[in-house]
């Protein structure tokens, strides 16, 4: 009976060997896994916060952009404001007929097109 028993603690050492050695392999392989994630999480965070400034750039730019491109707008409708001012102030008789002109032409569009609406 001795033998069996002999055996069979021979067998359960083993086994808890055999465990231990998986146990072991299977920490390492966690550990080198872990490792490889913090890795390329370590690669991919910069990578992120080169984008998200890229981003902020794009928007700082296109908002730039947007404003001057608005002032540029004011600018030129000051401008055409002036002239059309300095033209009327330099020329009014010319001025009293070009508003005289396009109105008349404005009124007769508006005759013609109200006119074939009723018909």
């Amino acid at each position: 009976m001795s033998g069996v028993r002999s055996t069979t603690d021979k067998a359960a050492d083993k086994a808890s060997q055999v465990a231990q050695q998986t146990r072991s392999a299977a920490n390492t392989q966690l550990d080198k896994a872990a490792d490889a994630v913090e890795a390329m999480r370590a690669d991919i965070d910069p990578t992120i916060n080169e984008l998200a400034a890229k981003a902020q750039a794009l928007a700082e730019r296109s908002i730039n952009y947007c404003a001057h491109t608005g002032e540029r707008l004011r600018q030129q409708v000051d401008n055409y404001s002036q002239a059309t001012t300095r033209y009327v102030v330099d020329q009014p008789a010319k001025s009293m007929l070009i508003a005289f002109g396009s109105g008349a032409a404005l009124a007769t569009l508006l005759i013609l097109a109200t006119r074939s609406r009723n018909e």
